[in-house]
């Protein structure tokens, strides 16, 4: 890894997160409804290309807020504020195996998204910015919720 953020991220790695999700709590394990079925779908192609388009527009909008670096694994090559519509490509178009990783300059705070997921986990978020989180999570009709 690239040692210019490591011991940064490594510390929000071992802290609190969230998670920026389709659902608004964690299904229970004995729930009887679908869940395996209803997150296969969302991981069909269109689907995951949509969910991951709106994890695109919260990074983006984050980004008029906050300088951003940006990683995609496995290259671990740091970029500063990327043109947005290479940001969207990489993202929309990542592969399951690959990931991309987030670090808010001004914030002690990381986003991860892990190319097989159909969430965001976020580490480290102040009140500020959870609240900002939040609404953005809302204005794409995602949800917030603690990890």
């Amino acid at each position: 890894m690239n040692g210019q953020f490591e011991e940064r991220i490594e510390r929000l790695l071992t802290g609190e997160y969230c998670v920026i999700d389709i659902l608004p709590e964690q299904v229970p394990e004995d729930s009887p409804g679908r869940f395996f079925t209803v997150e296969e779908y969302f991981r069909t192609s269109e689907r995951l290309r949509e969910l991951r388009g709106k994890f695109v527009d919260i990074l983006l909008k984050l980004n008029c807020y906050d300088d951003i670096q940006v990683c995609f694994y496995p290259e671990e090559i740091w970029e500063k504020n990327p043109e947005p519509g290479r940001l969207a490509e990489r993202i929309c178009g990542m592969p399951e195996n690959n990931f991309v990783r987030v670090l808010l300059e001004s914030e002690e705070a990381m986003i991860d998204l892990d190319g097989c997921d159909i969430y965001m986990t976020v580490y480290g978020a102040n009140d500020a910015l959870m609240k900002r989180l939040e609404a953005l999570a809302m204005a794409e009709g995602l949800f917030v919720r603690k990890g």
